[in-house]
């Protein structure tokens, strides 16, 4: 784990609020491993090049599966 001050990471979690403060706005319902990914992040449990790894990740993952559901697989 990273060592952040307090003022890192409060930083961190403004930019995560905003984040999905944004997408909300959109209508974008973000589900439960982003906001982990997430909230580690904001919290100093990831880098952002291992955030960065760890959405990417998922984001394979969902398009593995709508392959699979579409049978594309």
């Amino acid at each position: 784990m990273l060592t952040l001050t307090e003022a890192e990471k409060k930083d961190r979690r403004r930019a995560v609020e905003s984040v999905i403060g944004t997408h909300t706005m959109e209508g974008i319902k973000l589900d439960a491993a982003v906001h982990s990914i997430m909230n580690r992040y904001a919290e100093g449990e990831l880098t952002l090049d291992e955030f960065s790894a760890g959405m990417d990740e998922l984001a394979a993952q969902l398009l593995d599966k709508k392959r699979e559901l579409s049978g594309a697989a």
